[in-house]
């Protein structure tokens, strides 16, 4: 595969072998696997290849096929739809490209539509189609179709393009409404390549799946039936997400021809600072200490941090010690949202060409992207599935005979579980693509499109689960601009407006509050969904977009309008939130003797009452704030626990705080006499009780740490509070329950057993539990109508608790950290109550 090792490769041999031998950093290694080295498996270029295609590839040097891009091809030619399913730099590019190379030496009218999910990534792949057309002497033009292509361009594409390089967004936006202007290049469309699907997951996927459909239905509108040919990571449902997005039968393509360099991955844990807080060295610190180490051993290295302020903070810190340590400063880059095209054009090739030795990227450099030969990784956290773990990963090796890749741990129960089974990351196959293109308020949106390209017929079916007349009906009654034409019952879209234009493939909904920078003239920076809003963009909060981190200023609700400015601090913001559910529907439920576990549709109320400042990454609380914002409602799905009232009562008799506290019957006249005693005034902030709004009364030493209720009840324990100081003064003190303890436990946990964004669900922990007989937590969805997370944590709720219980007996802190349970406040060993809940609960499911 590779005729010997390099330079670079020897030093990389003599650093492992180094990092074997030292304790000092063996006492930080969670784990270190191994892959050897793996040979090509190869077959001979096909017989009924075009002649014209067998001398390219020769030409190229490549005088055989890898097995796994045979088989697709033959199964190309044979007009099925086709994913492959093959690691990194496993020639998938070429799998796809063949059959099509094939069908343009036929018939050069053939027509393929190649969708990326970024415009880079389309950028970078047309010069790789370029170079081969050129090889092939083939007369066709490869076009990018973006937001960049300029205007005047535009018709030049659409009357010449035979291959146009996409986005979703702007077949959405771009070509589909405007497919009379895209007619030839429609009626000889053959074929539209999907690459990176793993990337189309959750709300983005449940549109892009309906824009499909939209494409389909208008490729038969012109008389063609376009095969479909999908790139994508390594996942756990490979077929049920190729069917997904093509509705249609496709063959999968999984056994990986291709040949592979030794890799070496190692999980690393930075130094334990404190044990009894569980305090750890800065990920960041640690990241940047590793990657000066390969630098000063000539390893060309790529970084991969979780956001743009911790892109900028690690390449501050490394560039400034590589200086000090002699070297060039400008070998060291960053890469992330927010460079212009051609920074990112000049580092891409510095990369390939090895005058920058170092980059440090957000995930814009996760896909394939070509970077030259890179020999390590280091990854700051978790990013967020094990398929982006293997693609940063990835990056490495993908043409040097050894490689290693470095996942430097945070303080998060997440990643202490994944230092306690590195086998989830070695062993288990990625998580499962999750997506839902029938959710209600998605194929709404999409239907309305539809209609606008092309006359619904009387009974078309769109969706596969949904009927999509009842749907259409529904929407007219309610006013949409739908007629339904008596003669023929079509169904046509009458405005004389774009409905595409008011939809964002990242959003469910229609309405959609906007992020605009403060000033005269200030741009839209990015835009979220009502019902999201104020969580992400209320007052006050550090907003990220593409990387880039803004402080929002002001909102107008009613206009729908944030303002913003460009934010540099090394802090974000974490809403508070006031939150009650209703059960709409439940749909199934796990009875244990302990508790009951189900799913079902719900509606979350909520609020934002205020938000927290946390120093990134460590999470230290800085301070927090109030906030005013509107109450949402979000009809959603959720999955939720409610522990029965005989849980609750032994736990009680242990001394361990579940559901609401006892105050007693006298409680009433005592908070009469206190509020009389400080003159209805706050004695924090001294504002007046105002007419019908009675202040609170608070417990100073919190209430569950007494044993004698009168003790707890005595006049100098108590003080009157305004509501919002309550709040703070609650905060400060850390009043948690073992049930908001677990709750924090579960919520950071679940995206491992999900491909999902720990944005994608939210907590709310109802102490009381009048729905469901019992104290209840909670993990719904932040998207309206859910798209299927719910319903796979209902699955594996039983694996869920039992890595929850795995990380409290291996975090080392004495209370309770952000490793674990979160924060423990005083005189609360929040960690050994939420640990004696967890053993009760799998007592529980072990007697069923």
């Amino acid at each position: 595969m590779w005729s010997a090792m390099g330079r670079g490769d020897h030093a990389l041999a003599r650093l492992l072998q180094r990092w074997r031998e030292d304790p000092s950093f063996r006492r930080h290694v969670a784990a270190w696997a191994r892959a050897p080295a793996r040979q090509a498996r190869e077959v001979p270029i096909p017989a009924d290849l075009h002649p014209r295609c067998q001398d390219a590839l020769r030409r190229q040097g490549i005088q055989a096929l890898f097995t796994h891009q045979a088989e697709a091809y033959r199964a190309a030619r044979q007009g099925a739809h086709v994913a492959l399913f093959t690691g990194t730099a496993s020639g998938k590019t070429l799998a796809f490209l063949l059959p099509i190379f094939q069908a343009l030496c036929e018939d050069p009218r053939t027509t393929a539509l190649f969708l990326y999910p970024t415009k880079a990534l389309a950028h970078d792949q047309r010069a790789v189609l370029r170079a081969w057309l050129s090889a092939l002497e083939l007369p066709v033009a490869a076009l990018p179709y973006d937001g960049d292509t300029p205007a005047e361009t535009r018709r030049l594409v659409r009357e010449r393009g035979r291959l146009i390089l996409t986005n979703p967004d702007m077949l959405h936006m771009g070509i589909l409404p405007q497919h009379p202007r895209w007619a030839d290049f429609l009626r000889h469309l053959r074929f539209v390549v999907i690459d990176e699907a793993h990337v189309y997951r959750g709300v983005f996927g449940s549109h892009v799946a309906n824009v499909l459909r939209r494409l389909r239905r208008l490729a038969r509108a012109y008389g063609a039936a376009p095969q479909f040919l999908l790139a994508s990571a390594t996942v756990a449902n490979g077929p049920e997400l190729a069917e997904g997005l093509v509705e249609a039968p496709v063959h999968i393509v999984e056994d990986d021809g291709s040949p592979s360099g030794e890799r070496h991955f190692i999980l690393y844990r930075p130094p334990l600072l404190d044990a009894a807080t569980g305090l750890r060295q800065s990920a960041l610190t640690a990241a940047a200490g590793l990657i000066l180490t390969l630098l000063e051993h000539g390893i060309s290295t790529i970084a991969f941090a979780r956001s743009r302020m911790a892109v900028e903070r690690l390449l501050r810190i490394v560039r400034e010690a590589w200086s000090e340590r002699g070297g060039d400063p400008g070998e060291v880059r960053g890469y992330r949202g927010g460079y212009l095209p051609e920074e990112r054009r000049e580092i891409e090739g510095g990369l390939r060409e090895g005058r920058i030795r170092a980059v440090i990227a957000t995930n814009a450099l996760e896909l394939g992207i070509d970077i030259g030969a890179l020999q390590a990784c280091v990854m700051v956290g978790y990013p967020g599935s094990i398929a982006s773990v293997r693609q940063q990963a990835g990056r490495a090796g993908r043409r040097t005979p050894l490689s290693v890749a470095l996942l430097v741990l945070t303080a998060t129960p997440l990643d202490e579980y994944l230092a306690a089974h590195p086998e989830f990351l070695f062993r288990r196959s990625p998580e499962a693509v999750r997506f839902d293109p029938d959710n209600l308020l998605i194929l709404t949106d999409h239907l309305r499109c539809a209609a606008f390209e092309w006359p619904l017929g009387p009974d078309e079916p769109f969706a596969r689960t949904l009927d999509t007349v009842w749907i259409v009906e529904r929407m007219m009654a309610e006013g949409e601009p739908l007629y339904r034409n008596p003669t023929d019952g079509r169904v046509y879209f009458r405005a004389d407006r774009y409905p595409a234009q008011e939809i964002n493939l990242r959003t469910t909904t229609g309405e959609r509050v906007h992020i605009r920078l403060a000033g005269p003239g200030g741009r839209v920076i990015g835009e979220v969904d009502r019902p999201s809003a104020p969580i992400l963009v209320h007052p006050g909060a550090v907003y990220l977009h593409e990387g880039t981190a803004y402080r929002i200023l002001t909102v107008d609700w009613s206009r729908g309008e944030a303002l913003a400015e460009p934010f540099e601090g090394d802090e974000f913001t974490e809403p508070i939130v006031e939150a009650r559910w209703a059960l709409d529907q439940e749909h199934a439920r796990r009875e244990a003797p302990w508790a009951v576990g189900a799913w079902g549709e719900v509606t979350i109320t909520r609020r934002v009452v205020g938000y927290r400042r946390r120093r990134w990454p460590s999470g230290e609380l800085i301070g927090w704030e109030e906030v005013e914002t509107p109450e949402e409602a979000l009809p959603t799905t959720a999955w939720w626990l409610a522990l029965r009232p005989a849980l609750v009562e032994a736990l009680r008799a242990e001394g361990v705080w579940i559901g609401p506290l006892d105050y007693g019957p006298e409680w009433e006249a005592i908070r009469r006499a206190i509020r009389a005693r400080d003159g209805y005034r706050c004695r924090v902030c001294g504002a007046p009780e105002l007419p019908g709004q009675a202040h609170d009364v608070h417990h100073l030493r919190p209430l569950r740490t007494f044993r004698d209720r009168a003790e707890a009840h005595a006049p100098e324990n108590l003080i009157t509070v305004c509501r919002r100081c309550h709040r703070r003064l609650e905060e400060m003190q850390g009043t948690r329950s073992a049930l908001s303890g677990l709750g924090d436990l579960l919520h950071h946990l679940a995206p491992v057993f999900l491909m999902s964004d720990p944005a994608d669900l939210s907590l709310l922990v109802d102490p009381e539990g009048r729905l469901t007989g019992g104290p209840t937590l909670l993990l719904y969805e932040n998207v309206p109508g859910g798209v299927g997370f719910a319903e796979h944590l209902y699955t594996v709720q039983p694996f869920l608790l039992q890595a929850a219980r795995e990380v409290l007996q291996r975090c080392p802190c004495e209370r309770g950290c952000p490793a674990c349970v979160g924060p423990p406040g005083e005189m609360i060993d929040l960690k050994g109550e939420t640990r004696r809940l967890l053993e009760r609960l799998l007592e529980g499911a072990r007697a069923e």
